[in-house]
Parts: C-alpha cells; sequence; structure tokens
C-alpha cells in the first residue's frame, strides 16, 4: 500500500481531555495546502471536530469506522498523531495502547513523552517537545519533513514490536517478575 505523504491520522476517542482540541488547532496553523489530518472516532467533541473539517477541506472527518479500515488508514498515512499530553496526573500512569497499534503500523508516531510509556520505546516515537500548541504543529511538520523513516526505521519498528510486545514475551516477563 502507498503511503500518503503528509497525511496525519489520529484515531480514537473525540475528547478534550485526549488533546483534540489542541490537535485540531495546531493543524489550522500549518500553512501548507499538501497537508491532510484524517481523524476517526466519537465522542464529547465531535461537533467541534465536524465545524473544523467543515471550515478547512484539508480535514477529513471519518467518524466511527471498523477495526480493519482503521489499521488500513494507519498503514496508508504518513504519520500517526496520539495528542494525549503528561499535564493530567492520570497520564503519569497511562500507557495508551493505540502506542503499540500506532508502531505496530510502521508509520511514524507523533505524540507527548507520557511518563507512563517505557524509555525502551523511545527511539520509534516522535516527541512533542513542549506543551503549546506551536510545539505540536512542529512536531507534525517535523515527522512529515522526515525523509529517511520509511528507509530504515519503519521496518525496524515493525519488527521490534513484532517480536519485543508480544503475547509471550509479556507472559515471560510476568513470570520472571512472579519468580
Amino acid at each position: 500500500m502507498k503511503r500518503q505523504p503528509k497525511s496525519i491520522l489520529y484515531t480514537g476517542s473525540l475528547n478534550a481531555a485526549f488533546g483534540i482540541d489542541m490537535l485540531l488547532e495546531a493543524f489550522k496553523r500549518i500553512d501548507d495546502k499538501e497537508y491532510e489530518l484524517w481523524i476517526c472516532g466519537a465522542g464529547g467533541i465531535q461537533n467541534i471536530v465536524e465545524e473544523y473539517a467543515k471550515k478547512d477541506k484539508r480535514i477529513k472527518y471519518m467518524g466511527f469506522l471498523p477495526k480493519n479500515e482503521i489499521a488500513l488508514l494507519q498503514k496508508k498515512c504518513d504519520v500517526l498523531v496520539n495528542p494525549r499530553s503528561n499535564r493530567d496526573e492520570y497520564t503519569k500512569y497511562s500507557f495508551p495502547s493505540k502506542t503499540m497499534e500506532y508502531l505496530l503500523s510502521g508509520s511514524k508516531v507523533v505524540m507527548y513523552p507520557l511518563s507512563g510509556i517505557p524509555k525502551e520505546y523511545f527511539k520509534f516515537i516522535n516527541f512533542i517537545e513542549g506543551d503549546s500548541i506551536e510545539d505540536l504543529k512542529n512536531a507534525l511538520i517535523g515527522a512529515c519533513e522526515d525523509k529517511n523513516f520509511y528507509n530504515s526505521k519503519s521496518q525496524q519498528q515493525i519488527e521490534w514490536i513484532s517480536t519485543e510486545k508480544n503475547s509471550e514475551k509479556q507472559v515471560e516477563k510476568v513470570k520472571s517478575i512472579l519468580e
């Protein structure tokens, strides 16, 4: 499947607590007509997402889609984003499951360095440095402009998730902790 350059995808709940409003505002500030923001999901601020999509034709709101369609989009896009910040108390213990899902797609991943994410994941994630909308915008642009990723890191990322984070390895880790 051919990837679409400068396409940014978010999949998940559309709640302000997850930074969706900041993502919309950051994308709005990208002054390049070739960029697209694809959003899949439903939730609390869905109406705001729909309003942004009406005002900016580069924003594609796709609604709530089946898992197999989401997986295809994750492999077609250039960048996957999780705009959940580290500001709230619960994120200190949070490891969004979409992190593994995103990495397994082989796409570039942009997110905040949440405290609940082990350091071993850091080599595969483009982190948002800072808490401003401008910082989020710059991280998205930086990831989209990375022309070497698909030649070097994409396959490494897929292999690492597939071999090191599979169910057998996780059971081994739990056993070693209990022994």
